[in-house]
């Protein structure tokens, strides 16, 4: 049975995760789930995969339309648009 009265609140776990993690910047491997463009920003869920098609983990990442010529020369580069169910490697900013 689970004591209720230990916990955090939600902002401090965030608090505690961005203190760590602030500023980092590191390549990934991940397939994109969904990608939707609302008002030129680009919206973007990504999964990780096991074995067997498991989801291992979810994010959600974004794109702003200041910053949509990456997504220009991907397309350029690779040939294709960045589409769902495509794996990709990208460098991500936390």
């Amino acid at each position: 049975m689970h004591n209720f009265g230990d916990y955090i609140e939600l902002s401090e776990l965030q608090n505690i995760i961005s203190e760590r993690v602030e500023g980092l910047e590191v390549w990934i491997k991940v397939e994109i789930e969904s990608h939707r463009v609302v008002k030129g920003h680009h919206y973007i869920n990504l999964i990780e995969k096991k074995e067997g098609g498991l989801i291992a983990a979810r994010a959600s990442a974004h794109i702003w339309a200041s910053n949509s010529q990456i997504l220009s020369d991907f397309e350029w580069v690779c040939g294709k648009s960045l589409e769902a169910g495509m794996t990709v490697v990208m460098k991500v900013e936390v």
